[in-house]
């Protein structure tokens, strides 16, 4: 759609359903494996294509500070005393996501735009971080949508 191309990716909240029961860790992998070929087929398309940008879409929100460097995990700590991050960052169901994420990213010079909503805060930033350079992607920008409890409920003519 006007020159940028679209994907939507199957992640889901709560931990990509990974850690729970055998059976949601079994469906997460089959998930998991599959978006990531969907992810780089996108990059792969939207280069041939000479896109103008990408928009990736998901439900999840995938802890991107979870992968920070240390240096700037403790940069946003510092405003709240007596906190320190972790000096390793626990495996979570994103992991591969992350990684792959960055490694297409390295190679990607257009725009991209990373939407999702699930933690329930709206926020617009540039989170992930080049594991060459240590450096965040200046060309990538995540938005969060709203959630509950900042957005409205019920039908319109309720509202009214």
């Amino acid at each position: 759609m006007g020159g940028v191309t679209f994907v939507t990716l199957h992640i889901i909240g709560s931990n990509d359903n990974f850690g729970r029961t055998p059976e949601m860790d079994a469906e997460h992998n089959e998930r998991i494996s599959a978006n990531i070929v969907w992810l780089r087929k996108a990059f792969s398309e939207a280069k041939a294509s000479n896109s103008r940008g990408l928009a990736l879409l998901t439900q999840a929100n995938p802890n991107f500070e979870n992968y920070w460097p240390i240096e700037q995990k403790n940069t946003y700590l510092r405003m709240i005393p007596g906190t320190r991050s972790p000096e390793k960052a626990e495996a979570t169901g994103y992991d591969e996501y992350i990684s792959a994420l960055a490694q297409e990213m390295e190679n990607y010079t257009w725009p991209t735009v990373f939407l999702h909503g699930d933690t329930h805060r709206f926020r617009v930033d540039q989170p992930l971080f080049s594991a060459k350079s240590g450096r965040r992607f200046e060309n990538f920008t995540r938005v969060e949508t709203f959630g509950s409890p900042d957005a409205h409920s019920g039908p319109l003519s309720e509202r009214m």
